[in-house]
């Protein structure tokens, strides 16, 4: 069972959480074998939530977990492309600007800024 958690500092009335929710029900059959139908969302809004040079300015991360094996058949593509519509879907629903929004698969590689897996590209070691 897929479980996407948003945490944004901005206020989403009970229909735009709803309207995600869909969206993200058909965001998350990019990966094989998981199924919209048993997705778990959670939105934590209002949250004291800072990012970047102008902290208090709209902004959210998106937490997606999957189970291992869904992860291994998948591939860090498929869930790339996940995050990636993700960014989109909070982006689009609740206004602020897809550099704003951070998403990530907490047991993988794959963590996405701005539409762009940030492994590789961002930070080097």
């Amino acid at each position: 069972m897929p479980r996407i958690t948003t945490t944004t500092n901005m206020y989403l009335n009970r229909e735009r959480k709803y309207r995600m929710y869909v969206e993200m029900q058909k965001a998350v059959e990019i990966i094989p074998f998981e199924k919209g139908e048993f997705l778990m969302a959670d939105f934590q809004d209002e949250s004291f939530v800072l990012f970047g040079a102008n902290p208090s300015e709209p902004c959210a991360s998106v937490e997606l977990n999957i189970l291992q094996k869904a992860y291994d058949v998948a591939g860090p593509e498929a869930v790339e492309k996940i995050l990636v519509r993700l960014s989109e879907i909070v982006s689009e629903h609740c206004g602020i600007p897809e550099d704003r929004v951070f998403t990530y698969n907490r047991n993988s590689q794959v963590w996405v800024a701005a539409g762009v897996n940030i492994d590789g590209n961002l930070l080097k070691f």
